[in-house]
């Protein structure tokens, strides 16, 4: 869960915003949604934003008191993600160290916080920049996460490394021991390459941001930790979901995500599934799309959120959710496949051989998924979005021997 830069003013200034914020963004979702951390702004001590960097540890002090006085702390934990560009040397990795200018002034209480509250340290960590600017002294195959037979000893420790982000992430332990922090986890709040980029941004492209993904997957899935804490597992957040078409900056900054803005895959480094999931209702037609890879939607769903085995109701009122029309057949299959997987929604009629098969379309397909999901989910208007694709009505979808449950 993030809470944006333009917000941690006004979180640092009064305490009351701070437990409403949480209690109307976080509390309400618990437990039904799994909420591990709450990201206070991001990258903010290297944005030179004096007034934004003096409210930064007051935000993060009162998000976790508001976390406390709802007894959430033991749960959700508070911290920020920094730039690695916080660090003054980074190589070899023993030699990491804060700026000096950030140290002791901001980094050493921001640590002292996350220590006494038993969060973590979060660092945007991209070996995609430190190659770009350097391809002279650092091989692709290194950044790329490749775990090539190639190694980087560090002179100081004898530690060898076999992929920069792992020597990345140990110089960031080795800043945070040089201020008397032994103890905090490293968590690698962003990571990623970019799959365009321009003529000057060595490295830049789909191949390689594919590549990268897979690689770094097959690392943290595989190894128990990095070289200076080979016990401690690698937790990472791939960067990033979506492209940003709009976003400012070079033609890398758009391009980091697995996925384009209107929903086709830009690349797929493992995560995705090759198709649709094959036990779900597949539409055949001369207009039959590529195949598309399964996505789970965020559906928010209320802590008294009813368990899915029976149909129930708010009001005797009749309503179901279908699909609206218009809706690209990429996202309904996206979400189909979460209402009938993750959702838990019954999809037997909808089956080559159910009742609702025909007509063989994505729309009538989601329809009755959609409808299934909400039924037994609440009937709560969150429980028919799937990402702005569905839509309410109170006129009976039901045809032939296609029967669509209600309250």
């Amino acid at each position: 869960m993030g809470l944006g830069n333009e917000q941690i003013e006004s979180m640092a200034a009064d305490a009351n915003a701070a437990q409403t914020w949480v209690s109307q963004n976080v509390a309400t979702f618990l437990p039904a949604t799994r909420i591990s951390f709450i990201s206070v702004g991001n990258e903010v001590l290297t944005l030179n934003n004096m007034q934004l960097i003096s409210n930064l540890l007051p935000a993060m002090e009162n998000i976790h008191a508001a976390l406390v006085a709802l007894n959430l702390d033991g749960e959700v934990k508070v911290s920020t993600p920094h730039s690695y560009a916080a660090l003054n040397l980074s190589f070899p990795p023993s030699a990491g160290s804060f700026r000096p200018d950030l140290a002791q002034t901001f980094m050493e209480p921001i640590l002292d916080f996350l220590t006494h509250t038993n969060s973590v340290f979060m660092a945007n960590v991209y070996p995609f920049f430190s190659y770009s600017n350097n391809p002279r002294d650092i091989s692709l195959s290194y950044a790329l996460c490749a775990q090539t037979d190639q190694e980087v000893t560090d002179p100081n420790t004898g530690l060898s490394y076999r992929n920069l982000l792992s020597a990345q992430v140990d110089a960031v332990y080795s800043a945070i021991d040089k201020l008397g922090y032994h103890d905090l986890t490293v968590v690698v709040s962003e990571t990623g390459w970019p799959s365009k980029g321009d003529a000057n941004e060595e490295g830049a492209g789909i191949q390689n941001a594919m590549n990268y993904n897979k690689n770094l997957i097959s690392y943290i899935t595989t190894t128990s930790g990095t070289p200076l804490r080979p016990q401690q597992a690698i937790d990472v957040y791939i960067f990033a979901l979506f492209n940003e078409n709009e976003k400012p900056g070079p033609t890398s900054e758009r391009n980091f995500g697995l996925f384009n803005p209107d929903g086709s895959a830009v690349y797929d480094c493992g995560l995705m599934k090759d198709q649709v999931d094959p036990t779900l209702p597949i539409p055949v037609s001369s207009q039959t799309p590529s195949p598309v890879s399964s996505v789970n939607l965020t559906i928010q769903n209320p802590p008294a959120q009813q368990s899915p085995g029976s149909f129930s109701g708010s009001g005797g009122n009749k309503e179901w959710c279908v699909a609206k029309q218009g809706i690209t057949d990429i996202a309904l299959a996206a979400a189909i496949n979460y209402a009938c997987g993750e959702g838990g929604a019954d999809c037997a009629a909808i089956q080559p051989d159910g009742a609702c098969y025909n007509p063989n379309t994505y729309t009538s397909h989601a329809s009755y998924a959609f409808n299934n999901y909400y039924q037994k989910s609440g009937r709560n208007s969150w429980n028919c979005d799937f990402r702005n694709s569905a839509t309410t009505t109170t006129s009976d979808p039901t045809y032939g021997g296609c029967i669509y449950p209600s309250a």
